[in-house]
């Protein structure tokens, strides 16, 4: 559990305004942009065709909102307040290290938490606010948000407390929750999110106070099942979002400086790939970047960081700051968000059976094979089947929505897939709405895309 210090106002606020100053003209930013490739952050009066800390030139990406957020609410602060014990009580706070500045929810209603420290479980998984609010003891509860726990973990069966909360009709629970910045909308088991729950239940008053924080009424279960079908417009929430701190990071040709900085920081530095360690992969050049490394840091939602960049790690808005290969930026920051917000897998509720005469995979520059097309399948939470399925095992009564396909008019409903080579393709070939045949390079367009598209011909 993070552990909260408070330090000086002074202090305090020297390292905001040294964290989010110029390094060109050494001031607060004024109207702050990212540069191109290297990610250096700059006044717009300071930037130019090269970047003015590195030298390369490769222009401006475009404008860093989220740290102009941060400098208006400094500027702000300075300017409107003299009074210093009021700047002592609203500072943001800095839980543990300069890494976990915490801006105020009507600033930035993405606020990311470190935790410092893994909960204890018990064999369901459930983490002591998980039990704390299915039992209803408020106090219990509130002592826990305050020692700064992770308000949105998920149990085994990918339950958070919010849903624990609902389902034992503790409505002061819920409401600490939700006034704790919980994930209204969050996807328990079979997707079903706490307004599922109480609407379910015929909780009413609890219906009310989700709606209230933001409940979204059109969110579909695994089953299909609209949460409320009322037509109510989604209100905006004030939800916070908890990462993980980095523990372990894979190099990939980056220098011994690099190396270093990150082991001062108590990060290990590791040679290999690890999905259950690796939280986030440092490399040097764009050459030193593993195409099928890259591929499953998409589908597990971990950071690629290019070792220009490493101080970037310990910014007060990582891992929403973060500048990756161009490529691969909008997928990066798609499953980025997705795991902070506590969603399914790309894949979830999914199963593939890749037939063994796949033996490679090329497509937009990248190399695969088949063991490779079969770990990216389970990195994004697919199930892999040892035979094909077949249209008399697949009963097509039981329709069902895996999250992530339901923006697809042809696949929002189908659940079983047959991976096929492309370039031996089979001569029957199912394209039914249960049951569909799909080459490899399906895979990879569904992962650099992030969700699961249709493609041209099948």
């Amino acid at each position: 559990m993070a552990s909260t210090i408070n330090f000086d106002m002074t202090s305090e606020m020297a390292l905001l305004i040294s964290e989010h100053s110029c390094r060109k003209c050494g001031k607060v930013y004024n109207d702050p942009v990212k540069m191109k490739v290297c990610g250096h952050l700059v006044c717009a009066a300071c930037a130019s065709s090269k970047c003015a800390i590195c030298g390369v030139g490769k222009g401006i990406q475009g404008p860093c909102n989220f740290t102009a957020k941060i400098v208006n609410w400094i500027k702000e602060m300075e300017n409107k307040y003299a009074d210093k014990s009021f700047l002592i009580n609203n500072i943001p706070k800095i839980n543990g290290t300069d890494s976990d500045i915490v801006i105020p929810a009507t600033q930035n209603p993405q606020q990311v938490h470190i935790i410092k420290t893994a909960m204890k479980r018990n064999s369901k998984g459930e983490s002591g606010l998980h039990v704390a609010c299915k039992q209803g003891k408020l106090d219990k509860v509130k002592q826990l948000i305050e020692s700064g726990c992770d308000v949105n973990a998920v149990d085994w069966a990918n339950w958070t407390p919010l849903h624990e909360g609902v389902q034992s009709n503790a409505f002061d629970c819920v409401r600490e929750l939700l006034n704790a910045g919980a994930l209204v909308n969050a996807p328990g088991e079979n997707y079903i999110t706490p307004l599922h729950q109480a609407r379910e239940l015929q909780f009413e008053k609890i219906v009310d106070i989700l709606l209230e924080f933001g409940a979204d009424p059109k969110s579909i279960d695994f089953s299909g099942n609209i949460a409320m079908s009322n037509g109510l417009e989604v209100q905006p929430t004030k939800e916070q979002l908890f990462v993980a701190q980095i523990k372990e990071a894979l190099i990939l040709g980056v220098s011994d400086d690099t190396k270093k900085v990150l082991t001062n920081r108590t990060i290990v530095c590791s040679g290999k790939f690890n999905v259950k360690k690796t939280d986030v992969i440092i490399y040097g050049k764009a050459d030193n970047l593993q195409k099928h490394t890259s591929l499953m840091a998409i589908l597990n939602g971990i950071p690629l960081v290019n070792e220009r960049n490493v101080e970037s790690l310990f910014s007060p808005d990582f891992p929403l700051n973060l500048n990756f290969p161009e490529e691969l930026s909008a997928p990066l920051k798609d499953c980025i968000m997705n795991k902070l917000y506590r969603k399914p897998r790309l894949f979830d509720g999914m199963k593939f059976h890749v037939i063994n005469s796949l033996k490679k995979v090329s497509r937009h520059n990248f190399v695969l094979n088949r063991c490779q097309i079969c770990e990216m399948i389970e990195a994004g939470g697919g199930k892999l089947l040892v035979r094909p399925p077949a249209e008399r095992t697949v009963d097509s009564a039981d329709v069902q929505y895996p999250y992530h396909a339901k923006g697809s008019k042809k696949l929002k409903s189908c659940l079983n897939y047959i991976v096929y080579d492309a370039r031996n393709a089979p001569l029957l070939l199912y394209r039914m709405s249960e049951l569909r045949h799909v080459p490899a390079d399906w895979i990879v367009d569904c992962t650099l895309a992030f969700k699961i598209i249709e493609m041209d011909g099948f």
